[in-house]
């Protein structure tokens, strides 16, 4: 595959500068040509398992990244972008490409440094002017807001296998709090350039930002069928400009096509929300004006991590709703739940009668993911894809609305919620 030309500067927030950082290998974004692999990326969807008694399943989104570097030939770059890190197999991995002549470069939220961070920067340095290196974010590395963060989840290969430009968009961190303990999804393509490259772009002003001059906002809407990626943060005002409200009012709950939404010809809205602050209502009112509107709405949640005036807003509106939280030892702290962040259309979006769409990525339903966080997200207009994405999520609400030889949300007293503990609320 040729080499990808540099992108416009047009793609920079407009009015701010990009500070100048003068790396050679971020800038550079041609793929090495292996000798032929036997290996080829795994691209599409992918859920983990924390319930399984399988390490495999639980572990199955660190253990394609870890693939994925263990395959990236000498030459090659890697970039990721997360939130924190536990699992010593991933930390392992990407000081191995490095020994081997890989350009490793990661970026992470400052809250999280520990033993697995101190391995790569170790290994890899902390200059950012250098080939590799791993480098801390405060409050996030595009605006450094006093509550935001860097929360993306996002990982990149020029070159794995016989993969170019691969790039999964995830809901996980590399945790192990996340493979055991929360469902997650992840989202990978290979070959898709415009996904890649706004990613490229995306790491490149957080990584100018950081350190040099900081931005106020990051919004960008890439579209090249089937994907469209989100960038954030965004410059909004209201409700109106919420990214997921627009989104939910290009949906038509009627007029879906003969084969797309409900029997009924109605929009088919499914959500697996991880957190959802009361500064993001807007988006459960629009939500409840859909129901009310005929469109078939569903919620899978985490209890201890929305807000209750969500929860009954959905709920008074008729919506179906589970929580996925779950107590399976009566202590009062959840054992499983969702930590996904995924929306779900089938039916009529946009003018499109015969539209499906899911929406992934890091961002949950809070002020700071919509307005100070690094986040990613990715809209994918595919009937498999959202195949893949609306099983996964029957399963999540079956597990939900069942025990499945779990005690109920209520363990310890009439009316007291299971919790999440303060490393798993952390850990988002």
């Amino acid at each position: 595959m040729p080499p990808i030309s540099r992108p416009s500067r047009a793609l920079l927030t407009r009015g701010l500068a990009v500070a100048c950082v003068p790396l050679v290998a971020v800038v550079a974004l041609s793929a090495s040509a292996p000798a032929k692999s036997g290996f080829n990326p795994v691209t599409g969807p992918q859920f983990n398992d924390p319930t399984s008694d399988d390490a495999a399943k639980q572990y199955t989104i660190s253990n394609n990244l870890i693939n994925n570097a263990n395959n990236a030939p000498k030459g090659s770059v890697i970039r990721m972008a997360f939130y924190s890190l536990s699992i010593p197999g991933v930390s392992d991995a990407l000081v191995k490409a490095h020994e081997r002549g890989v350009n490793v470069q990661v970026l992470m939220d400052a809250h999280a440094a520990n033993a697995q961070w101190k391995k790569l920067t170790d290994a890899l340095g902390t200059d950012p002017q250098a080939s590799s290196f791993a480098m801390l974010c405060t409050n996030g590395c595009i605006q450094g807001y006093s509550t935001g963060a860097l929360h993306a989840k996002f990982y990149m290969y020029s070159t794995t296998g016989n993969g170019h430009w691969v790039t999964t968009v995830s809901s996980a961190n590399p945790t192990d709090t996340q493979a055991t303990q929360a469902w997650n999804n992840a989202y990978t393509t290979a070959g898709d350039t415009t996904v890649y490259r706004t990613h490229y772009e995306y790491f490149k002003a957080m990584l100018a930002s950081a350190t040099g001059e900081r931005r106020d906002y990051y919004a960008r809407e890439v579209l090249k069928s089937p994907h469209r990626t989100y960038t954030f943060p965004k410059e909004s005002a209201n409700y109106k400009t919420d990214t997921m409200w627009q989104i939910l009012n290009r949906v038509s709950c009627s007029g879906a096509a003969s084969g797309y939404g409900t029997a009924g010809h109605h929009t088919r809205i499914r959500m697996d929300m991880f957190e959802w602050t009361a500064n993001r209502l807007a988006v459960a009112q629009k939500l409840a004006a859909l129901r009310k509107a005929g469109c078939s709405v569903g919620v899978v949640y985490t209890s201890g991590a929305v807000d209750p005036n969500v929860i009954s807003t959905l709920t008074d509106a008729g919506i179906s709703t589970a929580d996925s939280t779950k107590d399976g030892n009566g202590d009062g702290i959840a054992d499983h739940y969702t930590h996904g962040k995924t929306l779900m259309i089938d039916g009529k979006y946009n003018g499109n009668a015969k539209a499906r769409r899911v929406f992934t990525g890091s961002p949950n339903l809070t002020a700071n993911s919509l307005r100070h966080n690094d986040e990613s997200m990715v809209e994918i207009a595919s009937s498999s894809v959202y195949s893949a994405y609306y099983k996964h999520w029957q399963s999540l609400w079956q597990w939900s609305k069942t025990s499945s030889g779990q005690t109920t949300p209520q363990v310890k007293s009439a009316g007291e919620k299971v919790k999440l503990t303060e490393a798993q609320r952390e850990d988002s």
